[in-house]
């Protein structure tokens, strides 16, 4: 999953699946959510034993890479 924002400062990078983490953000008029969907991710993609990683490719964005392992019986 990628996104072409701006990407984040490393400081920030760091606490992003923190619970209520919201880094900051300059845009005027963008959505402040709650701060529990990474955080919620990491946890749903750790119960089924996957892993979670982001790429910072600052200025143009971010990308998770999501592995699961096969669950297939």
């Amino acid at each position: 999953i990628a996104d072409e924002g701006p990407g984040l400062k490393s400081k920030q990078l760091d606490h992003i699946f923190d619970d209520y983490y919201q880094a900051e953000d300059s845009s005027p008029g963008s959505y402040r959510g709650v701060g529990l969907g990474l955080a919620f991710c990491l946890e749903a993609v750790a119960l089924l034993g996957g892993e979670i990683k982001v790429d910072n490719r600052q200025p143009s964005g971010l990308r998770f890479m999501i592995t699961l392992p096969d669950m297939r019986i």
